[in-house]
């Protein structure tokens, strides 16, 4: 199947916007958040200890 292009920091802005404003919960959780950040950071260590 085709996949067309996304903007994916558009769709998490809309979704945390429309959270706020209805009051619902997130998404994605502040823990879910946290634990994302955490991979993302641990894959750019190792990118920088591999280019170095």
């Amino acid at each position: 199947p085709e996949v067309g292009e996304v903007n994916a920091i558009k769709l998490e802005w809309q979704a945390f916007a429309e959270s706020v404003l209805n009051g619902s919960p997130p998404a994605v959780s502040l823990k879910e958040g946290h634990q994302a950040l955490e991979v993302a950071y641990a894959i750019m260590e190792k990118l920088v200890k591999r280019d170095t």
